[in-house]
């Protein structure tokens, strides 16, 4: 064992929770994020296929942001690493934007606030990825045993999830709470004003504090981790080098998969509070109720998604929690345009339990997915190195982050117009809106759900990366690495320099 393995401080459970707890950023501004359709509607005021398309315009940003965040650590040369400088720098740019998004000016016009909105959600995700991309990068070299990144991998996901249905519970009972209006009539919270300033605030907060307490308990680990070798390279190398390591067929496959979740998940983020407030109508307090199942399931999933891997792999396992997530996410609705479920059931304790539970089970399905998808990509890493002779955590993890994020993006066009075709009115009513809207909206929504789940199924059947070869990786690797072999991709072939280059390991 050489001195720099044998000093390497030991990956503790106190240091893994605390590295997972760093996602609690991403989990609350995410959660308060999805409410951006409601609030630029319904509070605000504009024309919903405006919030939509607007929404969308950030797609051009994330689709380059990303992955240029990604490639710059990959790469960066300092005494903090390649990761720690961006994550310290992102923790309150990412508060302040989140901020400023839910303060939007008044006495605006409706197309200067539009601009408005773009503007500070292209800044929001641009600043938060700033620490997301490059802690996620952290990963396989944290823990690079197959099942260790699954379980490191396990408690990001569990925080993001968790902070996100917290932060949710927090804004129904505390912020958007239901109250009584000057003429005596209910007013639902998430259609009050008054409380979405205070919310983001506290938000942002949070997101300062979650990120810092990330980036101290890793900070230990920055002698140990790699550091690239100093080179030269133009604009036209950094596209060639990012082509091909983004060329892996396994990364490819994922990243399909990770491009129809992502549509998905972009229709269901869109019209989810719609369904709550309009089909179901729930008001604040059953809201957060039903919110916290997500909760339970974020912690049901910190079983289901290690055990399943260790008893079926983690691409078998993927699947089955895909196909129980996309049944657990039609049934209440369908049962609803059956009968089964009547509108009479609204505001009953029944109606409560039947969609705590959907909501319990579906957070963890597909939370558990999240987690093994993101581990198959983790192990793209070392193939990848073994092809391109470079380290590529952050390009890796962020380009198909950034696929599920463009193609939510792109699928958050379609509630605006989804609302628009139904004829959703402005600043509707729940107890006055016409329940053949809602009635149409499932009929579209259902289908289209349904069809992207199964196609993300499809594509990541054709995933090949088993446990057996991801070893046989690390072991080529360490191989290389006692020999002071390297593997750097020249024009000419493969050159001697990475793996050996100071503080480098096997990965």
């Amino acid at each position: 064992m050489s001195d720099v393995a044998a000093q390497r401080p030991k990956l503790t459970l106190p240091i893994k929770l605390a590295y997972g707890f760093g996602t609690v950023a991403f989990g609350v501004k995410t959660q308060l994020m999805g409410l951006l359709l409601l609030y630029y509607n319904q509070i605000v005021g504009l024309p919903p296929h405006w919030v939509s398309i607007g929404l969308a315009v950030t797609i051009f940003f994330d689709a380059l942001w990303d992955p240029f965040i990604g490639q710059i650590s990959d790469n960066w040369r300092s005494r903090w690493g390649r990761r720690h400088p961006f994550m310290y720098f992102a923790a309150l740019p990412a508060a302040i934007t989140l901020v400023a998004l839910f303060n939007p000016p008044l006495g605006w016009s409706d197309g200067a606030i539009t601009a408005y909105m773009i503007i500070m959600v292209i800044a929001a995700k641009a600043t938060i990825s700033l620490y997301e991309v490059p802690a996620t990068a952290l990963t396989p070299e944290l823990a690079p045993a197959y099942h260790d990144r699954t379980q490191l991998l396990t408690f990001r996901y569990f925080f993001a999830i968790f902070a996100s249905s917290a932060a949710a519970v927090m804004g129904w009972l505390v912020f958007l709470k239901d109250t009584v209006g000057p003429d005596g009539e209910k007013v639902r919270g998430q259609l009050n004003p008054e409380g979405y300033g205070p919310y983001a605030l506290v938000v942002g907060g949070l997101m300062i504090f979650s990120i810092l307490v990330a980036c101290l308990a890793t900070q230990r680990f920055i002698p140990f981790l790699h550091q690239p070798a100093a080179r030269s390279i133009g604009i036209l190398g950094v596209v060639r080098e990012m082509l091909a390591t983004m060329s892996n067929r396994n990364f490819l496959v994922v990243s399909l998969s990770a491009l129809f979740v992502g549509v998905g998940a972009g229709l269901s983020s869109g019209l989810n509070i719609y369904f709550q407030t309009y089909l179901w109508g729930m008001g604040s307090a059953n809201l957060a109720f039903i919110v916290a199942g997500t909760m339970l399931g974020s912690l049901l999933a910190l079983v289901f998604a290690p055990l399943l891997s260790r008893w079926y792999g983690k691409k078998r396992a993927c699947m089955i929690l895909m196909g129980l997530a996309l049944a657990t996410t039609l049934t209440p609705i369908s049962l609803r345009l059956l009968g089964i479920i009547p509108h009479e059931m609204n505001g009953t304790s029944e109606l409560t339990a039947i969609l705590l539970l959907d909501r319990t089970l579906y957070g963890a399905f597909a939370t558990a997915a999240a987690i093994l998808t993101a581990s198959m990509i983790a192990d793209v890493v070392e193939e990848s190195q073994l092809a391109t002779g470079r380290r590529s955590e952050g390009l890796l993890l962020s380009a198909d982050n950034v696929l599920q994020k463009v193609a939510g993006s792109v699928a958050s066009i379609i509630p605006g117009f989804l609302l628009l075709w139904v004829g959703m009115p402005e600043k509707a009513k729940p107890e006055s809106l016409d329940p053949s809207i809602m009635t149409n909206l499932a009929l579209m929504y259902l289908p289209a759900t349904a069809l992207f789940a199964l196609m993300a199924m499809g594509a990541i059947m054709f995933y090949r990366l088993d446990r057996a070869g991801h070893e046989a990786n690390l072991a080529k690797l360490a191989d290389a690495a006692a020999l002071g072999a390297v593997v750097v991709e020249t024009e000419g072939g493969v050159d001697a320099s990475d793996l050996a280059a100071p503080g480098a390991r096997p990965a």
